[in-house]
């Protein structure tokens, strides 16, 4: 399974890349924290964008996760299809950004979906390709 989390809501101001999480989108991230648990991931990888709020939100989830240094939130759907191709084997975990998860997810699995602050797709598939994986759970804070 691959599960894709979009970052909690973040400070204004300041370079993009920079900004770090605030109190409300670390309140977002531990409600999320409750939805994964109930995935029963066994011994996920972790991955996030070298964004700041987006490594904070891995590391809120109880996660260690290896920066996905091309990916930020302009990246193209492929583009990052091809860095997380690379790197996809057993259970996965995401914190990217939008547009992007929304991009992914429809890449994906055909289904288009909001990706409000703190959301997870929870995917599942052999193959991070087109048409290839099916959405199993979602959850919004």
């Amino acid at each position: 399974m691959i599960v894709l989390i979009r970052h909690g809501h973040a400070e204004p101001g300041g370079p993009d890349a920079q900004r770090a999480l605030s109190d409300s989108g670390r309140a977002e991230v531990m409600a999320t924290a409750g939805w994964l648990d109930g995935l029963n991931l066994d011994k996920p990888r972790w991955f996030s964008s070298p964004y700041l709020r987006a490594q904070q939100t891995a590391r809120l989830l109880g996660g260690v996760p290896e920066l996905v240094r091309q990916v930020t939130p302009d990246t193209a759907s492929s583009d990052a299809e091809k860095a997380l191709s690379a790197r996809y084997a057993g259970d996965t975990i995401v914190c990217f950004h939008q547009p992007l998860l929304a991009s992914l997810v429809f890449r994906w699995t055909g289904d288009a979906v909001a990706v409000p602050t703190g959301a997870g797709f929870c995917l599942s598939g052999d193959l991070l390709a087109p048409g290839w994986m099916t959405l199993q759970d979602t959850f919004a804070p």
